[in-house]
């Protein structure tokens, strides 16, 4: 069957992140084409990208068979099965690879009921990055829920919640829906990437341990952490009367990437950060450098405190 190689390498380029690697099943490691889609797992995540094509037979393509299809230049190449492989002819060649059993690779649970959301993608991406960083990244943890997002809605809008135990990062969408969700920063990162118009709505469904992102030609698939995440709230102070420091964040982040580049961290010197008045100091000192910067902001308490500039 002759295949659109853009169309199949724009596919593939997504799904060679998320099939499993080094797994004791051949059939994981591989981007299953069937019925116009093309899939990949890594056991946790399931991805599907819509194809322009529908495949006449399925095929499962080894990583060597996707680093050859992505790699060509050609508009279109054809590709078949017979004898157990697959079979890739192009303008520039003939490569062949052995086929293991379609029917080894593992395809998700249907989720078709459940608690719902619509969320638009640059709404929802921009959340995710907001609150990535101050998840836990220690892999080896006990506490997995931690190491994902939290998303929790009240019915008014969703918080997003990332925190390792010292920081602690929220952002809120505004949407009705009463999710309760621990994200895998695994499948966070890849909707993170995925390239979607600005105005494009991600559907998502959530069902007891599984839930399910859908946007465009992409359906992601994922199971959810399902530890209980802390409350949050009683750290974080929400109500109007709180007290803020407003200042320009252009100009509180170049502060900060100039205290970046001067902090030493093996030194452990925290940046100290002065706020009175209408005015945010900023200072590091060590035996080798003195940062002092000073950014007018609108302060509502004096207060400092020293923080890691990162």
């Amino acid at each position: 069957m002759r295949y659109d190689i853009y169309n199949l390498s724009e596919a593939l380029k997504t799904l060679k992140r998320v099939a499993a690697k080094k797994t004791s099943s051949t059939e994981m490691e591989c981007v299953l084409v069937e019925d116009g889609k093309a899939w990949a797992t890594d056991g946790i995540m399931t991805v599907s990208v819509a194809l322009d094509m529908v495949a006449t037979e399925p095929l499962l393509l080894t990583p060597k068979a996707c680093d050859i299809i992505t790699s060509l230049n050609d508009q279109y190449a054809d590709i078949s099965v017979k004898d157990n492989a697959v079979t890739i002819k192009s303008a520039r060649g003939k490569y062949k690879f052995a086929m293991g059993d379609t029917n080894a690779f593992t395809m998700p649970d249907s989720i078709s009921e459940g608690t719902q959301a619509r969320i638009n993608a640059e709404t929802l991406k921009t959340a995710m990055r907001s609150v990535a960083y101050a998840a836990l990244t220690d892999s080896k943890s006990t506490k997995k829920e931690m190491t994902g997002i939290y998303f929790n809605g009240n019915g008014t809008n969703i918080d997003l919640v990332g925190c390792d135990g010292v920081r602690l990062a929220v952002s809120h969408i505004d949407c009705p829906a009463k999710i309760n969700m621990v994200l895998p920063m695994d499948v966070a990162k890849l909707i993170m990437s995925l390239k979607v118009d600005k105005d494009t709505d991600f559907d998502i469904t959530v069902n007891g341990r599984l839930a399910k992102f859908a946007a465009n030609e992409f359906e992601i698939y994922t199971l959810l952490y399902t530890g209980q995440y802390f409350d949050y709230n009683k750290i974080i102070n929400t109500r109007a009367s709180a007290s803020a420091l407003n200042v320009d964040d252009e100009e509180l982040k170049g502060s900060l990437q100039r205290a970046i580049a001067c902090w030493d961290s093996a030194l452990k010197v925290p940046l100290e950060m002065d706020m009175h008045e209408n005015t945010l100091e900023l200072k590091m000192n060590t035996a080798t450098i003195n940062f002092d910067e000073a950014i007018e902001a609108k302060s509502e308490l004096n207060i400092r405190v020293g923080v890691n500039p990162k």
